[in-house]
């Protein structure tokens, strides 16, 4: 699990989670500078507003396994 804004606003190119996170808190990465997300199987919940405002997002792919979305989640990604 990541805790609630636990990279909030950071600047980073990729972020490859393994199978072993299970959720993602709410505004995880808030406003992050991020271009790609690799979600692994396994991912059950993502919070409210985990990934809102990452600007620079182009490539998400979510799991099958991914079971609970909050809202505003992707709020804001002009790029997607």
């Amino acid at each position: 699990t990541f805790l609630v804004k636990a990279f909030f606003g950071i600047n980073i190119d990729q972020i490859i989670l393994p199978s072993t996170v299970k959720e993602i808190d709410k505004e995880a990465f808030m406003y992050c500078q991020i271009s790609e997300i690799n979600l692994s199987n396994g991912l059950e919940a993502i919070d409210n507003s985990a990934f809102a405002y990452c600007d620079k997002l182009k490539s998400l792919l979510l799991p099958d396994s991914v079971s609970m979305l909050g809202t505003k989640v992707f709020l804001q990604l002009v790029q997607i």
